[in-house]
């Protein structure tokens, strides 16, 4: 849970461009499993059960987010597929480097668009 709420923000609000999909995806099916064992131990416990299940609620929040990314940081994409998505959408989605953020992203709707 602490290393979910230390990654989140940076996930968030860093340069989207800085993010691995690789490494993201596996810290959060990481720590959903890491969840799931300690509330086997848990069990009739339930504040600490109330507490995980919330930080639970967020990293599949999070997950939501995951084909976004490895939609924008795909490395096979070049210029001619950015023009064609731009003129799709109608608004610029290349990521620029030190300045988008998922957060951004998600502001602008990105997510809704490309799964249209």
């Amino acid at each position: 849970a602490a290393a979910f709420s230390r990654a989140h923000p940076t996930w968030m609000e860093g340069p989207v461009v800085e993010i691995s999909t690789e490494q993201v995806e596996q810290d959060v099916d990481e720590w959903r499993r890491q969840l799931y064992k300690v509330s086997k131990l848990l069990v009739g416990h339930e504040g600490p059960l109330g507490v995980i299940s919330q930080v639970r609620a967020k990293l599949d929040d999070f997950k939501e987010h995951l084909p976004l990314l490895a939609a924008v940081l795909n490395p096979g994409l070049r210029e001619r597929h950015w023009r064609h998505l731009d003129e799709t959408l109608g608004k610029s989605v290349k990521p620029q480097p030190g300045v988008t953020t998922l957060a951004m992203l998600l502001e602008e709707g990105v997510d809704k668009d490309l799964a249209a």
